[in-house]
């Protein structure tokens, strides 16, 4: 037998093994199951192959060219052998994860991710419980790995050679476990977890994983944190005097009266834009903006609006689920999914909506495809679907897109949409590296990467912006749309002195006859646009989020999180933490810290975190 045909039978007989767990959790849970049609268990099941093969391959990757190395002794029965078996104990150890991740389905409703790495720390109380509540189930797991063991040993004894062309063979099988562990994509980023729940249901996607994946991909994302800073009583009753919470199995589970007005929505999630270069809400005098300056004027303006964080992928994460990414937690597309979570795109959906979501760079770009997906939204384009129609000096020079034709797209969208409709639009052309823009969009120096590099590209960024809402203003659906402008994060090099300038962003809710022109100083976060999009539409779906509806919202903090930092912002200050000790604290305007002060945020701000992450962690933020 040669060295191939046995790595190939071995590899058979892990993806078997895996198949046969997830056949083990559709049985044990079937009533979780039972919302899935046919069509769907088999789709998940024939996904599920992918994402076996990508761990399997992961770890096996090693073992297997070590086995198929073009070099005689390679054919040693000794080697052979050892490798065999080291082959059949990783998956044996594989086994262990998946059958704990079995049982652990049953407290949680999703598979193991991160909390794995806090086994290690409390492995004799794991072993107890396993010894004594789960003897049956180890006897079984023991008669199994027998079994395997059989048939491995069938394999590993035969006589071993080397194929013909030796050389070529192991190319093309380093080959194989390299496309194979990045889930068969040939560009791009490899398979994540995310990609498991591409159809919008959270039931499909935990059927289609396996729990080695999810949890060595969460962990990959994810760090042990320590987080009891108060009883889970005191922390909840902190925690509410901000955020009501309920005694339901999901204490943060609310919904607003239905109204019977249900208008179309387009949110701009945009690139880098801060709030310090708006003049018409800064008061400053930059010029870069004006088509959005005219907006602003007549639309509901927040001067105290901030970015949950200072990557794009946090706001995108905040506005479509209302959940924050938190210190050594898995964010969206590296885990959360896994967990019950409200899908902006699905609701949206349910009620009837037609859901669009574009963005200017690439589909794979931030993992953004598979996100959009897994939010629910049943149409996505990226940088591939969008054609240029606008003359550049170079028009491959902005990596992230171009944020006209993407607008462009965008608009000839939704002139063949049926209402009532809810596009998301993330721009792009504002990131780094600026690119060479047209002559027009040439204000200031062309030298160097500095602040005048990017206001000239905000400058195209604004007149992009403004020519869409010149086209949208003249389509039929127009006076019954309304639009949410929201910058993803600031510029984070130009003019940067303290927390504030660190998530100080541009908020505008524009709606001409639907929505009264008004200047609010009430502090708001991207975590509370999932709420207000919920209020706006007339949605009475319940949602968990933290946030709440900015038609409603009268005070309150903004949390925020700046790489292992995490921090509060509050009407008269703020307050960073590293979760162990204080770091900065700043003042607003002439208001003066107090000490009393600080202590509260300081309690708000870790009260906040610990309930967060316990409602995340125990998969009590929303029904399955």
């Amino acid at each position: 037998m040669t060295t191939l045909r046995k790595s190939l039978l071995y590899f058979a007989l892990a993806l078997a093994f895996f198949s046969l767990f997830r056949l083990g959790l559709f049985v044990y849970y079937r009533d979780y199951f039972s919302q899935l049609s046919a069509v769907q268990i088999l789709g998940a099941f024939a996904h599920g192959v992918r994402f076996d093969a990508a761990i399997i391959a992961l770890f096996f990757a090693v073992p297997l060219l070590l086995m198929n190395l073009p070099l005689r002794v390679v054919a040693n029965r000794w080697w052979q052998l050892f490798l065999a078996w080291t082959l059949w104990a990783m998956v044996v150890l594989m086994g262990v994860v998946l059958a704990a991740d079995v049982v652990y389905f049953g407290f949680v409703d999703r598979h193991i991710a991160a909390e794995l790495l806090a086994v290690g720390q409390d492995m004799g109380a794991v072993l107890r419980v396993a010894f004594t509540g789960y003897v049956a189930a180890l006897a079984a797991y023991a008669v199994l790995c027998a079994a395997l063991a059989a048939l491995w040993r069938r394999i590993a004894v035969r006589a071993t050679v080397l194929p013909r062309a030796a050389p070529i063979v192991f190319v093309g099988l380093l080959f194989a476990l390299v496309l194979t562990a990045r889930g068969w994509t040939f560009h791009g980023k490899p398979i994540n977890v995310v990609h498991a729940f591409t159809s919008g249901s959270t039931a499909a996607g935990n059927l289609t994983l396996n729990g080695v994946f999810s949890a060595v991909l969460a962990a990959d994302a994810s760090r042990a944190v320590e987080r009891k800073f108060f009883s889970p009583q005191e922390a909840r009753r902190i925690f509410a005097e901000d955020y009501p919470l309920t005694d339901s199995p999901y204490p943060l589970l609310r919904h607003y009266e239905p109204k019977k007005a249900h208008p179309n929505l387009v949110l701009v999630l945009l690139e880098s834009w801060s709030f310090r270069y708006i003049d018409a809400l800064a008061g400053s005098r930059y010029g870069v903006t004006p088509n959005f300056d005219a907006l602003v004027k007549q639309g509901l303006r927040f001067t105290r609006a901030y970015s949950v964080g200072q990557r794009s992928i946090d706001g995108v994460q905040a506005t479509l689920t209302g959940i924050p990414q938190l210190i050594g937690m898995p964010y969206l597309g590296k885990g959360l999914e896994v967990s019950n979570i409200s899908r902006l795109g699905a609701i949206a959906a349910r009620n009837g909506y037609r859901t669009i979501f574009v963005q200017s760079s690439r589909r794979g770009s931030f993992r953004m495809d598979a996100i959009a997906q897994a939010a629910g939204f049943e149409e996505y384009y990226g940088m591939e679907d969008i054609p240029l129609v606008f003359n550049y000096p170079d028009p491959d020079a902005s990596a992230f897109g171009w944020d006209y034709d993407t607008f462009m797209f965008l608009s000839g969208k939704l002139a063949r949409t049926k209402e009532p409709f809810l596009a998301y639009v993330y721009t792009g052309t504002t990131h780094e590296p600026f690119a060479r823009l047209p002559a027009r969009f040439e204000k200031r120096s062309y030298d160097g990467p500095g602040e005048d590099r990017f206001l000239d590209t905000l400058y195209y960024a604004d007149w992009s912006l403004g020519e869409f809402m010149k086209a949208a203003a003249k389509a039929e659906w127009f006076k019954n749309t309304v639009f949410i402008f929201v910058a993803d994060h600031p510029i984070g090099k130009f003019n940067v002195q303290s927390v504030i300038d660190r998530h100080h962003i541009p908020l505008l809710i524009y709606a001409p006859g639907l929505i009264k022109p008004e200047i609010k100083d009430t502090i708001a976060s991207q975590l509370d646009l999932f709420p207000t999009v919920m209020d706006l539409l007339g949605f009475d779906d319940p949602f968990s989020a933290l946030g709440e509806s900015l038609l409603r919202k009268k005070d309150g903090n903004a949390l925020v999180v700046a790489g292992n930092t995490v921090g509060l912002i509050g009407k008269d200050g703020c307050l960073m933490h590293t979760l162990k000790n204080r770091l900065d604290a700043c003042a607003v305007g002439e208001r003066r810290q107090t000490p009393a002060y600080l202590d509260a945020l300081e309690r708000k701000l870790l009260a906040t975190d610990q309930v967060v992450y316990e409602l995340l962690n125990a998969n009590r933020w929303a029904p399955p």
